[in-house]
């Protein structure tokens, strides 16, 4: 019976195994994709705003998007995969390095899951939230949100255009701090966790007229604090229209 690891990107791991065996004569050791998984899913969540489920996992490369590759560069391993969202195949690349120096091969079975680093490269948040739910508008589940949310593109560089609502009293300084003070207050309760739900890295606002833009590094914070940030501008009732681009 294969090993089931539930709401993870490798939800089989066993099955995963045996098939880049079987596909490409490449073999993985379980500690290897254990690892990988514990970090890449946390990573997937947190920059994409949606949390895993039986619809999300990894593939293998040459499904149907790209070719396989396994290429080492410097201190760096690359590996051709796919993210499979609601029987769609998206092409993406795993990544990895170590703290220490080692370079870690996939069938190493003596794998330090605090040295090694794994992260993706070519994920596209706007696409997977289509993809997963093609019947919302927007593409995060936010109940009775208080103004209309339009999504052009979710990038960790964003900027966020807030439209204030026509006839609203604003004063503007009070509403920068507040803003400001949410980011810092999230930073700073995710740094006392060893930065478990990552990191805002830098933030500027700009005023003109009725329309406040925040331009944002999401850093390692991602879509998940996107998605927070999003539903205190609702709380916050100020505002007729919010564009993130």
């Amino acid at each position: 019976m294969n090993r089931q690891v539930s709401n993870t990107l490798f939800s089989y791991p066993d099955i995963y195994i045996e098939q880049c065996e079987k596909r490409y004569g490449l073999k993985f050791s379980q500690k290897f994709v254990d690892c990988a998984n514990s970090q890449l899913t946390s990573l997937f969540e947190n920059r994409v705003g949606f949390k895993v489920n039986k619809k999300v996992l990894i593939g293998w490369a040459g499904a149907s998007t790209q070719e396989f590759f396994l290429r080492t560069k410097d201190s760096i391993t690359e590996f051709s995969s796919e993210i499979w969202i609601n029987n769609y195949n998206f092409p993406v690349t795993i990544s990895w390095k170590s703290k220490s120096g080692r370079v870690y091969k996939t069938d190493d079975s003596d794998v330090d899951c605090s040295d090694i680093e794994f992260w993706f490269e070519g994920l596209d948040p706007l696409a997977y939230h289509k993809q997963m739910y093609p019947n919302i508008g927007q593409p995060f589940k936010i109940k009775d949100l208080t103004y209309e949310l339009i999504v052009e593109r979710l990038n960790i560089d964003c900027s966020i255009q807030l439209e204030l609502r026509e006839g609203v009293a604003v004063d503007t300084p009070s509403v920068f701090q507040q803003i400001d003070d949410f980011i810092g207050d999230f930073n700073e309760r995710s740094e006392k966790k060893d930065r478990e739900y990552g990191v805002v890295h830098n933030w500027r606002f700009s005023h003109e007229g009725d329309r406040i833009t925040y331009d944002i590094d999401l850093g390692s914070a991602g879509m998940g604090f996107l998605k927070k940030l999003l539903e205190f501008f609702s709380k916050l009732d100020l505002f007729s229209i919010v564009k993130v681009e």
